[in-house]
């Protein structure tokens, strides 16, 4: 079966050098040894068998060629060139399987975190509205904020069942008070609790070989329990709380959490987990 791959180069400036263009890419199967190319009267094809795109955006026919669209703007100049209409794309390439919209949401982002709940949020917020954020700051949102135990990754969302019932631990409940922003590399802004309490660091060993019996990847870096407020903000002035200020958070739980992958954080919330103890 022949396999042809087309497409239309930006440098082209007319519709001759197009289609020359577009022939000079013609393949032939590789046990043929046979590569037509640079070749200035090369054969148009009648109708061809197959095709491989490079992710294509439009499959039209100009005159007796079928051709690969690889812009929209290219598809407009070669439509108003005469005998050229629209067809409809039938395949697709390995490349673009990978790529298509369909196995992207085929996994899932997933982490575990302690998750606060609605009043904890709002005096989150009420600290991150006191700070001076320089334009270029990616804020969180404050129905987003969170302090991460163990990132997991990209996982299948076939899984989810299995790590929602095998990802339950016990553990302890214990408090947190926050009073220590900092700024990290990279213009990350931090909060950090006053301290870590021993329950905490408990329960985030005894994710670890849950996580290992689920094939899981676990992270090498330190556990530095902080929330995490804004990305590319270097130049933000972070009050300090003062004692009274302080933000306390009872902690009896913890949560699955899936991720979108964009500045401000987009997250749904898979499931809770209740200390049972």
């Amino acid at each position: 079966m022949e396999i042809f791959i087309w497409k239309i180069c930006r440098c082209c400036r007319t519709l001759k050098d197009a289609a020359r263009a577009l022939t000079s890419l013609l393949i032939t199967p590789p046990h043929t040894k046979q590569i037509q190319h640079r070749q200035r009267r090369s054969p148009v094809p009648q109708t061809p068998i197959g095709f491989v795109a490079c992710k294509p955006t439009y499959l039209a026919k100009f005159s007796q060629l079928t051709i690969l669209i690889l812009s929209r703007n290219w598809y407009r100049v070669l439509a108003s060139k005469g005998d050229f209409r629209l067809l409809k794309v039938e395949h697709k390439s390995e490349f673009d399987m990978e790529k298509s919209p369909r196995n992207i949401d085929s996994t899932s982002r997933l982490f575990l975190a302690l998750w606060p709940e609605t009043t904890i949020q709002n005096k989150l917020k009420c600290w991150s509205d006191d700070c001076s954020w320089p334009s270029s700051a990616s804020l969180m949102r404050p129905e987003s904020l969170h302090l991460t135990l163990h990132f997991i990754g990209n996982v299948p969302n076939s899984r989810l069942p299995e790590l929602v019932q095998g990802l339950k631990v016990s553990f302890h409940p214990f408090d947190l008070s926050f009073g220590r922003p900092e700024m990290w590399a990279h213009g990350v802004a931090v909060l950090k609790p006053d301290s870590v309490p021993d329950n905490l660091l408990e329960l985030h060993a005894s994710l670890e070989p849950v996580l290992r019996r689920l094939t899981l990847p676990i992270e090498t870096r330190p556990f530095l329990p902080h929330i995490t407020f804004a990305r590319h903000a270097a130049d933000a002035l972070l009050p300090a709380l003062e004692q009274e200020q302080r933000i306390h958070w009872h902690v009896d739980g913890y949560a699955l959490i899936k991720s979108q992958q964009i500045p401000e954080g987009r997250y749904t919330l898979v499931q809770r987990y209740a200390h049972k103890m």
